[in-house]
């Protein structure tokens, strides 16, 4: 069995590499009449630059199976697959604590984290037929418009006060047809990344079933707020699903949205290594600053793909934040300096809602930045640190429903 598995785990990388080359051709999937030639790009997304994707093709099956053996690659897509399909979010309140009794929403957020799951683990351990179910499975939900009847908040990419602003109620329990539209979009964006990094060779395969499957993506990214400045939440305030709409089409102008998002995102990684707006928000403030490190350290990595220059300020300020997150793990009274502040929140001295503290691990959002710091920074002292807090537990490095890619076994087994 072990001889079969290296023989397997040979040949990988080259069929990765006419994987690669199918996805990049078939994730020009709106490119409309542009002249222009798309990214010579070893990686097939915008996300992973080549250097970590070559080395990902070259990791071996051991580096695999840590980093990419999820459990939802032994079981069929049906166990996570909304029965019935919903048709829309309707009812989150503006602190979103409420998602559990919500229209339509737990459907739609357990599906992307578990999709991206699913698919990369699938792909990474090279499971053709899983990743068939999984293009299947993308063609169901859009052949039932799922979701797309969520009221939309944007016309032409302007909100123009279409819905009510959100925290009307000082504790966030008034209903935000704002979020209801946001968290929509941006999970449906997540599915979008994963079937443009994984599922080339099913989409140019099934262009009937490809063409129906687009048109669904089409229609919510036609709801999409046009990216202004960055801000953290939803993509970096749209910035990543323009990135995505344009990577082949107009190459030029993701480049130049990359490198307006990364002068800005100096602005907002303050000097003591707090986040604007994130490190501030009382009893949530830690995963806030989190979440925050997701975006950012995500947001670099897309810079990399593009060749974009990143200022040795922003990494040596960003080793203060990850600093902080630890701190805040080991200690949540170490976050009261900033959490006092409690920006749209409320506040308890020493007190942090984290669910997953002690076993990190289990976060399945947002946990991408683990694995690009620690593949990046291999002998910093927080990187072992980290290593401390996730105790070799990789359970989730296959998902990441921030992106809807897994991340964390990319980077994962791209380690050396």
């Amino acid at each position: 069995m072990l001889f079969v598995k290296s023989i397997k785990f040979f040949i990988l990388p080259l069929m990765i590499i006419f994987s690669s080359l199918e996805a990049s051709t078939a994730a020009n999937w709106n490119n409309g009449n542009s002249s222009e030639k798309p990214l010579e790009r070893a990686s097939p997304s915008f996300f992973i630059p080549d250097d970590i994707w070559l080395a990902f093709e070259a990791s071996d099956y051991d580096s695999r199976q840590t980093f990419c053996n999820d459990e939802y690659t032994r079981q069929r897509i049906s166990n996570f697959m909304p029965n019935p399909i919903p048709k829309r979010v309707k009812g989150l309140n503006s602190r979103m604590d409420n998602r559990d009794s919500v229209e339509g929403f737990l459907e739609l957020d357990k599906f992307t984290e578990q999709f991206a799951s699913y698919l990369t683990a699938s792909f990474a351990l090279q499971e053709d037929r899983r990743l068939n179910s999984a293009f299947e499975a993308l063609y169901t939900l859009a052949s039932n418009s799922a979701w797309l009847d969520t009221k939309s908040c944007t016309k032409n990419g302007e909100m123009k006060s279409i819905c009510p602003p959100d925290w009307q109620d000082p504790n966030g329990q008034d209903l935000s047809q704002q979020k209801d539209w946001g968290s929509t979009q941006a999970r449906i964006m997540h599915l979008h990344y994963g079937y443009q990094t994984f599922l080339g060779s099913q989409i140019t395969s099934n262009s009937e079933k490809s063409d129906l499957i687009n048109s669904w993506f089409d229609n919510f990214y036609a709801r999409n707020k046009k990216p202004q400045d960055i801000y953290f939440g939803l993509d970096l305030g749209w910035f990543w699903p323009e990135i995505a709409k344009n990577y082949n089409s107009n190459p030029a102008k993701g480049k130049k949205l990359i490198s307006k998002a990364i002068k800005q995102l100096d602005a907002l990684i303050l000097k003591d290594g707090s986040l604007e707006d994130r490190t501030t928000r009382g009893d949530r403030a830690l995963w806030y600053h989190y979440e925050a490190l997701g975006e950012i350290y995500i947001t670099l990595e897309i810079a990399r793909h593009f060749d974009v220059n990143i200022p040795p300020s922003i990494e040596e300020k960003l080793e203060k934040s990850v600093e902080i997150f630890i701190a805040g793990v080991k200690d949540p009274a170490s976050m009261d300096k900033w959490a006092k502040q409690a920006v749209r929140s409320t506040y308890k001295p020493g007190e942090q809602q984290f669910k997953f503290r002690h076993d990190i691990g289990k976060y399945s959002w947002a946990n991408s930045w683990f694995y690009i710091f620690m593949a990046r920074n291999a002998e910093h002292k927080s990187t072992k640190a980290l290593k401390e807090l996730l105790a070799g537990n990789y359970e989730n490095a296959t998902t990441d429903g921030m992106v809807g890619i897994g991340l964390g076994c990319i980077y994962g087994a791209s380690i050396k």
